[in-house]
C-alpha cells in the first residue's frame, strides 16, 4: 500500500522550492540548503518529525522550477 502525505506544509515546500528555483535564487544549492533547514527546523517543533515527503516535495519543486526556468529564460539555473 503506497501511502500520501500531502498537506499545507507539503505544499509550502513545493511552492517555495519552486519559486527559489524559478527565479534562480544563487543556484540550486542555495535552495536545497534552505529546504533541508526547514525541514530542520520543523522536526524540532513539538509533535513533529523530520519527513521525507517533504524533502522529495523539495526535489519536486526545484526540478519544476528549473524547469520553468529554462523555458521562460532559455537558460538552466546552475550556479
Amino acid at each position: 500500500m503506497i501511502m500520501t502525505h500531502i498537506d499545507k506544509n507539503t505544499l509550502k515546500h513545493i511552492g517555495v522550492c519552486y519559486i527559489g528555483a524559478f527565479l534562480g535564487l544563487y543556484g540550486l544549492s542555495f535552495v536545497a540548503g534552505c529546504a533541508v533547514t526547514k525541514e530542520w527546523c520543523d522536526s524540532k517543533d513539538k509533535g513533529n518529525h523530520w519527513c521525507w515527503y517533504d524533502i522529495a516535495a523539495d526535489c519536486l519543486g526545484m526540478a519544476l522550477g528549473t524547469l520553468t526556468h529554462r523555458l521562460v529564460f532559455g537558460s538552466w539555473v546552475w550556479f
